[in-house]
């Protein structure tokens, strides 16, 4: 019987982007990963083909996160939506 895995890729891409946010892609290593995840960086590879396919996910976490702030801007009706716009990314 297979071993089960210690972490579920949502753990792992959340612990991603917190060292992204941290150091930028740059920082985002499987070595650091595991450390962020206070272990290896072998659970990683259990979930994940290789480094480009975790940093793939991260953009697109980063991607929703970033939508769900120019979503909320818009339908706050604080601003104008063109200015909504600005205020949400700043």
């Amino acid at each position: 019987m297979p071993r089960k895995f210690m972490f579920t890729r949502e753990e792992i891409i959340d612990a991603a982007l917190n060292l992204t946010r941290k150091g930028g892609i740059s920082a985002l290593t499987a070595r650091a990963l595991g450390t962020e995840l206070g272990s290896s960086s072998r659970p990683v590879f259990g979930l994940f083909k290789n480094m480009e396919e975790v940093q793939q996910e991260v953009f697109k976490a980063a991607n929703t996160l970033y939508q769900g702030y120019i979503k909320d801007g818009m339908e706050s009706g604080k601003y104008l939506p063109y200015k909504a716009i600005g205020m949400s990314y700043i």
